[in-house]
C-alpha cells in the first residue's frame, strides 16, 4: 500500500513548523534574558556612581562647614574683644564676608536676636523676619548651630550657621550668624561642579 504524499509533506512541514517556533522562542528567551542582565548590570553601575558621588560630597561638605565654622568662631571672638568698637565689628563682618564665596552674608545679633550690623548693608533681613525664622533657644542651647532650610521674603533658600558669644562672664552677649543662599552659593555650586567633574 501506497503512502500518501501530501501526509508526508504535512508531517514534515509541522516538524519544520515546530522547530522554528522552538527556535524562535528559545531566541527571544535568550533576548530578554540578556536584555535584563544588561539592565541590571546598567542600574547598578548607576546606584554604585551616585553612591560614591553622593559620599565624596558629604565628605568634601562636611570639610567646608566644618571650615566654617571655625572661621565664625574666630570671628566672633574677636568682635567680644572689639566690644563697643562698632567700626572695627563692622571692619570684622567686612572682612569675614568677604574671606571667601561660602557665605552670601552675615549678620551680628545681640543676646535678643536683635540685628546690631551686616553684610552687606543691603542684606533684606529685618528684626521681626529673624524673629518669624530663627528660634532664639536653640541658638543660645548650641555653640553652634546649623538651621534647617528656611525661604526669604524674596523666595530664596537658604541656611545659617550660628555661633554665640560669649563675655568673660560667660553670660551670652550675641550671636553671629552666616547665611548661605543654596541656589546663588559660589562655594557650594563649586563643591558640586569639582566633585562631578572628577
Amino acid at each position: 500500500m501506497k503512502q500518501n504524499p501530501f501526509a508526508v509533506i504535512g508531517l514534515r512541514s509541522l516538524i519544520l513548523a515546530m522547530s522554528l517556533i522552538i527556535l524562535a522562542t528559545a531566541l527571544i528567551v535568550s533576548c530578554y534574558a540578556a536584555y535584563r542582565v544588561q539592565r541590571q548590570a546598567l542600574l547598578d553601575s548607576a546606584y554604585d556612581f551616585n553612591r560614591l558621588y553622593a559620599q565624596k560630597i558629604a565628605s568634601t561638605l562636611d570639610g567646608l562647614l566644618y571650615d566654617t565654622q571655625k572661621r565664625l568662631q574666630y570671628s566672633s571672638e574677636r568682635m567680644i574683644s572689639l566690644a563697643g568698637d562698632r567700626h572695627k565689628i563692622d571692619d570684622e563682618l567686612q572682612r569675614l564676608m568677604n574671606q571667601d564665596d561660602t557665605f552670601n552674608g552675615v549678620l551680628l545679633l545681640d543676646s535678643n536676636g536683635k540685628i546690631i550690623s551686616k553684610q552687606p548693608g543691603d542684606l533684606h533681613y529685618s528684626d521681626s523676619f529673624l524673629a518669624s525664622v530663627v528660634d532664639l533657644q536653640k541658638l543660645r542651647a548650641n555653640k553652634v548651630y546649623y538651621s534647617d532650610v528656611l525661604q526669604s521674603n524674596s523666595g530664596d533658600y537658604f541656611v545659617f550657621i550660628s555661633t554665640r558669644m560669649m563675655d568673660s562672664a560667660g553670660t551670652i552677649s550675641g550671636f553671629l550668624l552666616g547665611i548661605i543662599y543654596i541656589n546663588k552659593s559660589k562655594a557650594l555650586h563649586t563643591l558640586t561642579e569639582d566633585n562631578f567633574n572628577r
